[in-house]
């Protein structure tokens, strides 16, 4: 059997401070049970929308990559609100950066 878990967390998990701090624990409790945790996080809630309707705002056809840099940047904000959470755990991470999703590889 696997000592790696690979948990997902989306949008509506991380919509606000609360809910960091929710997916935080889960990466916690599950890292207590002797498993290395691989999270992927989404942008926070409604925050892909947000930027894909400024890209087009800005430009009817975004160019393709300033239009991916942009729309990735909502993962890297989920990123980096979860380190700070998974900080306050006390849990030692890396982070992992694969094109678009951002995934933390938490150590325990």
């Amino acid at each position: 059997m696997s000592n790696i878990v690979v948990q997902k967390f989306g949008g509506t998990s991380l919509a606000d401070t609360d809910r960091f701090k929710a997916v935080a624990k889960i990466i916690k409790d599950t890292s207590k049970n002797g498993k290395k945790v691989v999270a992927v996080v989404s942008a926070m809630a409604g925050e892909t929308q947000r930027l894909i309707d400024l890209a087009k705002e800005v430009q009817e056809i975004p160019d393709p990559r300033e239009y991916d840099a942009l729309i990735s940047s909502g993962e890297q904000v989920s990123v980096a609100v979860l380190e700070q959470m998974t900080f306050m755990e006390k849990l030692e991470l890396i982070r992992l950066i694969q094109k678009i999703f951002l995934k933390i590889y938490l150590q325990t």
